[in-house]
């Protein structure tokens, strides 16, 4: 069945078969800190392959429901108008996750336009825009822990 082991357990086997079985016997610091290294960058897969495509609709969906809000109440956002243009007609609605990525791309493009607009202008939707920030911030904390640094690097 190609659901179970879903691809977190697989990588959580590799983990755990790098720090119970090859850890021990190294013994030069370097390949300590590269096996830890390696340890990190194995947790963010795991998390990612969870949650990312989802994580990644989500804020499009929250993209595109304000970008909408925003044009329709300001005549002078036309260039988050265009961007939302080119994401609508542009998104293939996919799961692959190239594709998913495209469009999540697509609607940054969205997002980015909206904070320059809401910036420059204030407004009601300043507020709800800067959120859309907030919350893609609180993903990549998930995904790479809140003290993410290169294990031996400063």
């Amino acid at each position: 069945m190609i659901s179970r082991p879903t691809t977190s357990q697989l990588v959580d086997v590799v983990r755990h078969e790098l720090s119970t079985k090859i850890a021990a016997h190294i013994t030069d610091p370097e390949l300590t800190v590269a096996l830890q290294m390696v340890d990190h960058v194995l947790v963010t897969i795991a998390r990612r392959a969870d949650h990312e495509i989802a994580w990644m609709q989500e804020e499009m969906d929250a993209i595109e429901s304000a970008a909408a809000d925003l044009v329709a109440a300001e005549p002078g956002a036309g260039a988050v108008a265009e961007a939302l243009e080119d994401y609508r007609t542009g998104r293939t609605g996919s799961l692959h996750l190239a594709d998913v990525t495209d469009d999540y791309n697509r609607a940054a493009e969205v997002l980015s336009r909206a904070v320059e607009f809401v910036m420059a202008s204030g407004g009601a939707h300043k507020e709800r825009i800067i959120g859309l920030l907030s919350a893609r911030l609180d993903h990549e904390v998930e995904v790479i822990g809140p003290d993410f640094t290169l294990v031996g690097r400063a």
